[in-house]
C-alpha cells in the first residue's frame, strides 16, 4: 500500500475509487497525493490535480475519470455512451508540464533525465475501448496499475530506454517542495441552504451536478443540484434566451408534480456572489440508473427463466407509462437515454422508476435543436430526425423508448455504434430476430419507423401488449391511484 497524502477530499465517487485503487495496489514505497490546485505565478489560473503519484521511475499527473462502458476517441474527442468530450490527455499533459517545471526548478538533486507524464485513470469495471491516439499507452484501468507504474516505468519511456531511479531521499525532497505549494481543491458550491458533498462525472454537458441534502429539511433525504453558468460575455438581447433554458427543468418539472414517475422539482436558487449562477434542486431518486442495469452481464431473453422474463416486461411497461404519463401533459423530454431512468431501490416507493434530466425538454411545439442535444442523441437512443433535421414533435421519446426497451428486453443494444442509425432498415432486419414473438416484432416496428408518421402517436395504445408480456407480475400487482395506476 503506498503512503497517502491527502491535500484535499476527493468530490466523486470516481475520484475515491481511483484513489482507493492506486493507493492500495502501488508499493509502500510509492506516494500518492491526492486533490490540490497549484497556483502558478507564469500561469493566470490555477491547476487542479486529480492525484499525482511519486513512483520509483518517475512522477505522474493522474487525471480520474468515472466514464464507463464503450470509449472511441482520437487524439482531439472521445466518444463516450453519452456524448462527446475532449482528449483527457490534452489538458494532463499541460498540467504534467507544468508539474515537471516547477519541480526541476525547485527540487534538489533533480536530475535532467526524470519526466513527469500526464495520465488518465479509469477505475470502472465496465469498460470497452478503441482509441487511435499514442498516448493511450498511458491510459490506466483498475487492473493495469501495477504492470504501468511499475514493471513497464523500470524498463523504458516515449523519450527512450534510459531511465531515472528515485530514490527514497528525492521523493521527500518532491514532496517538501511540492505539498506547500498544494491548496485543497475547493470545486463544491455553497448553495443556501444546502451541504453539497459531492460532485458527478457529466463531463461534456452544460450544467454540472452535485449530491447534497438541505441543512434544515432532512426529510427530503438526498437531493440533485445541477449548476448552470451563464457566460458572461453574453450578448444582453440574448441573456434572458440563456435565463430561460436554465429555467427549463425546473418549469417542466412543476407541470408534473403530481407524477410519481418523475423526480420531483424543489427549488432555484441564485448564488449569492454570482447573480449568473443558477442551482436546480431536484430530488435524489435513486443511486441505479437503467445504465447500470445494462452495464450488467445479462443474458440473451430466450436463455432467461420465467421470472427474469416477467421482470423485463414490467420494467418495460413502468418505463412506457412514464413517458406516456409526460406526454398526457404536453411535455417531451427529447433527451431519453438509461441513464435517465432511475431504478427505485426502495421497496415502500410508489413506482419502481423515475425519469429525471428534463433539460432538454420541451412543452407544446418546437422545431429546433441544439448543437449540444445534436452531440447527445446521436449515442443510439435518439431518434432519426433529431439530427437530421430541426422539425420533430413528442414521437422523437416514442422513438427513444423503442431503443430502450429493445435493449432491456433482449440484452442487446439498438445501435453499435450509433452512427449505423444511417443504415436504420438493413440493421434493424436483422435486431427484430432478436425479440421473442411476431406480435413483439409488429409492435418494435411501429416504435422503431424511421419515419415519424409510421410510429405510435400515444404510448398508452402499448401498454395493454406490454402488460400481457409481464402477465400477473402487472395484472396482480395492487393498483396505484389517480392518472398513474395500472389499468
Amino acid at each position: 500500500m503506498a503512503r497517502y497524502i491527502p491535500v484535499g477530499t476527493p468530490v466523486n465517487r470516481a475520484e475515491v475509487e481511483g484513489l482507493r485503487q492506486l493507493r492500495d495496489r502501488l508499493p509502500e514505497n510509492y506516494i500518492v497525493i491526492g486533490n490540490f490546485e497549484l497556483d502558478l505565478q507564469q500561469r493566470r489560473n490555477t491547476l487542479e490535480f486529480d492525484v499525482v503519484v511519486i513512483g520509483d521511475w518517475g512522477v505522474y499527473a493522474v487525471e480520474i475519470k468515472g466514464w464507463s462502458g464503450k470509449i472511441r476517441g482520437d487524439t482531439r474527442r472521445w466518444t463516450l455512451q453519452w456524448g462527446k468530450v475532449e482528449n483527457p490527455f490534452i489538458r494532463a499533459e499541460t498540467k504534467a508540464k507544468a508539474l515537471r517545471d516547477i519541480l526541476a526548478r525547485n527540487t534538489q538533486g533533480w536530475p535532467d533525465q526524470l519526466y513527469v507524464e500526464s495520465v488518465v485513470h479509469l477505475p470502472s469495471k465496465k469498460l470497452r475501448i478503441k482509441l487511435d491516439d499514442p498516448r493511450e499507452r498511458r491510459l490506466v484501468l483498475r487492473d493495469g496499475i501495477e504492470t504501468f507504474f511499475v514493471e513497464d516505468a523500470s524498463r523504458s519511456t516515449e523519450d527512450g530506454p534510459e531511465v531515472v531511479y528515485i530514490d527514497d531521499a528525492l521523493k521527500e525532497r518532491i514532496v517538501e517542495q511540492l505539498v506547500p505549494l498544494a491548496t485543497p481543491s475547493n470545486q463544491l458550491p455553497n448553495v443556501t441552504n444546502y451541504e453539497v458533498f459531492e460532485e458527478l462525472d457529466l463531463d461534456g454537458l452544460p450544467f454540472r451536478e452535485f449530491i447534497g441534502h438541505h441543512t434544515l429539511l432532512r426529510s427530503r433525504g438526498k437531493v440533485r443540484i445541477k449548476r448552470y453558468s451563464l457566460d458572461p460575455l453574453i450578448a444582453p438581447s440574448k441573456r434572458d434566451d440563456e435565463i430561460a433554458r436554465v429555467l427549463r427543468d425546473m418549469e417542466v418539472l412543476n407541470t408534473m408534480d403530481d407524477n410519481p414517475y418523475i423526480a420531483r422539482a424543489y427549488e432555484l436558487i441564485r448564488d449569492m456572489e454570482d447573480e449568473l449562477i443558477f442551482y436546480v434542486v431536484t430530488e435524489h431518486a435513486s443511486n441505479t440508473t437503467l445504465r447500470d442495469l445494462f452495464d450488467e452481464e445479462r443474458l440473451p431473453y430466450d436463455h432467461c427463466d420465467i421470472t427474469e422474463r416477467h421482470d423485463r416486461w414490467r420494467l418495460a411497461w413502468h418505463i412506457t407509462k412514464a413517458i406516456a404519463s409526460t406526454h398526457k401533459r404536453g411535455v417531451t423530454h427529447r433527451n431519453l437515454h438509461p441513464g435517465v431512468i432511475y431504478i427505485m431501490q426502495d421497496e415502500k416507493a410508489r413506482v419502481p422508476v423515475k425519469v429525471a434530466d428534463f433539460d432538454f425538454a420541451r412543452i407544446g411545439s418546437f422545431d429546433l435543436v441544439s448543437d449540444m442535444l445534436r452531440q447527445i442523441v446521436k449515442q443510439g437512443y435518439g431518434a432519426p430526425e433529431m439530427w437530421l433535421e430541426d422539425v420533430h414533435d413528442h414521437r422523437v421519446d416514442t422513438y427513444s423508448v423503442g431503443a430502450l426497451l429493445f435493449e432491456l428486453i433482449t440484452a442487446t443494444p439498438l445501435y453499435t455504434p450509433a452512427m449505423a442509425l444511417l443504415r436504420h432498415n438493413e440493421i434493424w432486419d436483422m435486431r427484430r430476430e432478436l425479440l421473442p414473438n411476431d406480435a413483439c416484432r409488429e409492435v418494435w416496428d411501429r416504435l422503431l419507423a424511421y419515419d415519424p408518421d409510421w410510429r405510435y402517436d400515444d404510448l398508452h395504445d402499448i401498454l395493454p401488449f406490454l402488460s400481457d408480456q409481464a402477465g400477473t407480475f402487472i395484472r396482480d400487482q395492487q393498483p396505484l391511484t389517480g392518472d398513474y395506476g395500472v389499468r
